[in-house]
C-alpha cells in the first residue's frame, strides 16, 4: 500500500517505477516515455496514467503488419498449466481490469482483419469480454476481465482452467494492417510525431 499523497515528493523514483511496471506488462520490444499521472488525489475521477511508446510492435510479412490486438497482455504467460491442482486457488482478493486501447493508423495503413468478440464466463464467478472496434484511421480494442470473488476451490479448479486458457489464448490475437506502401522485411516501429 502506498500512500499517494506522498507522490510529489517522491515523483522521480515513483516514475521510473511505473515506468519499469508499464514495460513489463508491454511487449519488450517497446521503450516506455514521456509518463504522466493526472488525478492523483482527486477521488471523484479515475487515475489516469499517459505515456508514450517507441520501439517494434508487430511484425511485417510483405506488405501486411500483425499487430497484437491487446499489448498490455501480450507477454502473459499461461497462468494455469497444470491439469490438478491439490489445494484451493487464492487471487488475494476480487479484482476487475478494463482496458481500452486504440491505436491511430498512419495515412498509408487500411484495416485488413480483426478478431471476433469474445466472450467468456464461468457462471457466478467471473467474465471476460474482448471486442475491436475500427474505423478508416483506427481500431479500438477493448477487454473487460471480473473476477467476483478470491478463493477458488479446488474442486472448482477444472471449469477456472478452462476459463483462464480460453481466455488467455484469446489474449493472443491479431490485428492485421494492409500497407499501401512497402514495408521491412522482418519488423515495424512507430515513432512519436514531433511536437
Amino acid at each position: 500500500h502506498r500512500d499517494l499523497h506522498s507522490f510529489p515528493t517522491r515523483r522521480s523514483s515513483d516514475l521510473h517505477e511505473l515506468r519499469s511496471s508499464l514495460e513489463a506488462m508491454i511487449p519488450h520490444s517497446l521503450e516506455v516515455r514521456d509518463v504522466t499521472v493526472s488525478n492523483l488525489t482527486d477521488y471523484e475521477n479515475p487515475l489516469k496514467v499517459t505515456y508514450t511508446v517507441e520501439g517494434t510492435v508487430g511484425s511485417w510479412t510483405g506488405k501486411r503488419l500483425v499487430l497484437p490486438a491487446d499489448i498490455f497482455v501480450v507477454n502473459a504467460k499461461a497462468t494455469f498449466p497444470h491439469e490438478k491442482r491439490e489445494i484451493a486457488v487464492d487471487f488475494n482478493y476480487p479484482r476487475q481490469v478494463k482496458d481500452a486501447l486504440r491505436i491511430v493508423l498512419p495515412s498509408n495503413f487500411t484495416i485488413e482483419a480483426t478478431p471476433n468478440a469474445a466472450k467468456y464466463t464461468m457462471p457466478k464467478l467471473a467474465a471476460y469480454a474482448m471486442s475491436v472496434e475500427q474505423s478508416p484511421t483506427y481500431f479500438t480494442t477493448r477487454r473487460e476481465y471480473d473476477f467476483g470473488d478470491f478463493i477458488v476451490p479446488t474442486e472448482l479448479y477444472p471449469q477456472l482452467r478452462t476459463f483462464y486458457s480460453q481466455f488467455e489464448t484469446n489474449d493472443q490475437q491479431s490485428i492485421v494492417l494492409k500497407s499501401t506502401a512497402a514495408g521491412p522485411t522482418t519488423t515495424a516501429s512507430a515513432t512519436p510525431a514531433a511536437n
